[in-house]
């Protein structure tokens, strides 16, 4: 009968084990900076909703209804936005409601500029409003 020896573990270096806990936490950093790009990303292409009170102009607008809408990229616009969605000859009367946004309402890199909005009327929910599709124009 033969008689078998224990197995002895491998003996593992703590240099080892410090660079491979150094390797971990790197490769943490470098997800999370991968997950914060890519959040951005989705933010700025209107992947991501935001929901704002804002202040909407508008006239005789049916639920249901798309308008097309244009907001100035200002600063005092960034956390209380404002959009106008009528046309030339139509008047309205500037109400604050919620919005939906799918989008950024403010970029800094940006100056001189409007954004076009794709906006339409929500069935008495809040968001009362849904804005999505935007366009930068100057």
């Amino acid at each position: 009968m033969a008689i078998s020896k224990p197995a002895i573990p491998p003996v593992t270096s703590k240099r080892k084990e410090e660079f491979s806990g150094i390797g971990c936490a790197f490769l943490l950093i470098i997800l999370a900076a991968g997950c914060y790009g890519l959040w951005n990303a989705a933010d700025e292409n209107g992947y991501v909703p935001h929901n704002k009170l804002t202040i909407v102009t508008a006239k005789n607008w049916s639920i249901g209804e798309y308008k097309n809408c244009t907001s100035a990229n200002t600063a005092e616009m960034k956390d209380e936005p404002q959009i106008d969605c009528t046309s030339f000859l139509e008047g309205g009367e500037p109400k604050k409601f919620e919005v939906r946004f799918y989008g950024v309402t403010f970029r800094e890199d940006l100056k001189n500029v409007f954004f076009t909005w794709r906006c339409q009327k929500n069935d008495g929910t809040n968001p009362a409003f849904t804005c999505d599709e935007q366009k930068i124009t100057k």
